[in-house]
């Protein structure tokens, strides 16, 4: 049999012939063989055959993965939030609790709870909760199954669709990871570094509307070093960012509570990551965030206003996935839309939409 291999990459605009890019999604391998002798036993047809496959393309290294939301040490959930955390490890807090405070919240996966499960509004878990102390749950539901050390009403009825299970066991969970600036970690899909950019040498510690990405060459994957913006980076209002690449933001805090309309998107078709990072310096496996430290390595939270958008906000090609990672707080306001990941300490999210779990490595790896 001869055959031959054609190799087509996707980054966005359809199938084309060539080897995989910086911005390739899937990967199609169609093959074509031939028969060695035509026309045997006088048979005219079916000489050759094609044969075809379709790969998603995952990036060559470490594999991300880990929950969708990872809250230290607990938080609260205001009105009208939508978090999809359905293909991923849900949404995990270590050492806090969970209040669901308002009405409206629905939760698309699992949830892990070292602490209480309140629901002080009517809040839906479309998923299981495994909750190591109290679940209180109010006016809300679980539509899977509850596994508690208590539970009230008791019993749940019909607040809990499966089996309610009472324990006192605690689920074993990965540890928090201490994430530094260690730009040598970075690396692209060909395994070249990231280009590195240091505010206010290279760039402003301003973000203004427009493109944002490496300079090196078109579309090599950029570190921005923030770290030394006095306050983190600042942002006007309606300030629309457009990525051309896959994007770093280092930064002590990013301070954006008074900024209305911040936000990312795609400049082109092609699928664009982004990572903002305020690094862990204490490598202890707990979040260590250091507000006493003098300017401008003051440490402060991840702080947003109204109609933040770090994702395509919904639309089908999902061209920004995002990841914050702060040993600090996450505080969301209304219209915050977020696509892939978040690791923080203490949040307060009010109406937020996580559009869908997407997982990035953030160089965090267990157990380090």
């Amino acid at each position: 049999l001869n055959y031959t291999a054609t190799v087509l990459q996707d980054s966005g605009s359809g199938f084309t012939a060539g080897c995989p890019t910086l911005t390739t999604t899937r990967v199609k391998i169609v093959s074509q063989g031939s028969a060695q002798a035509a026309g045997v036993a006088g048979v005219t047809g079916g000489n050759k055959r094609t044969v075809e496959a379709t790969f998603n393309y995952i990036t060559p290294g470490p594999q991300p993965s880990g929950p969708a939301i990872d809250l230290y040490a607990g938080g609260t959930v205001e009105a009208n939030s939508s978090l999809d955390l359905s293909e991923s490890g849900g949404l995990l807090i270590q050492n806090g609790n969970l209040d669901c405070a308002k009405n409206g919240t629905v939760i698309n996966g699992d949830l892990v709870i070292k602490g209480n499960l309140t629901f002080s509004g009517n809040c839906s878990v479309n998923g299981n909760a495994t909750v190591t102390g109290s679940a209180a749950l109010g006016s809300g539901s679980i539509v899977r199954n509850l596994t508690a050390a208590s539970v009230s009403p008791n019993p749940p009825g019909t607040k809990v669709g499966g089996v309610y299970t009472q324990t006192t066991a605690v689920p074993s969970t990965p540890p928090w990871t201490d994430v530094t600036y260690t730009p040598s970690d970075w690396l692209d899909s060909r395994g070249a570094l990231f280009q590195v950019l240091t505010a206010p040498a290279d760039l402003s510690c301003n973000l203004s509307s427009g493109n944002l990405g490496g300079t090196a060459s078109p579309g090599k994957s950029v570190i921005i070093n923030m770290l030394a913006c006095p306050g983190g980076p600042s942002a006007s209002n309606n300030t629309s960012i457009l990525l051309t690449s896959d994007v770093v933001i280092f930064a002590q805090q990013f301070n954006w509570a008074s900024v209305n309309s911040l936000s990312f998107g795609s400049a082109n078709t092609s699928v664009h990551r982004l990572w903002f990072i305020t690094p862990d310096y204490v490598p202890d496996q707990v979040p260590t965030c250091n507000r006493a430290a003098a300017a401008p390595n003051t440490q402060g939270d991840f702080a947003v206003k109204n109609s933040y958008a770090a994702s395509e906000v919904f639309s089908t090609t999902n061209l920004v996935q995002a990841m914050l990672y702060t040993p600090c707080a996450f505080v969301g306001k209304n219209g915050f839309t977020w696509n892939g990941q978040i690791y923080a300490d203490l949040p307060n999210i009010d109406t937020t939409r996580l559009g869908r779990y997407v997982a990035l490595d953030a160089r965090i790896r267990e157990g380090n």
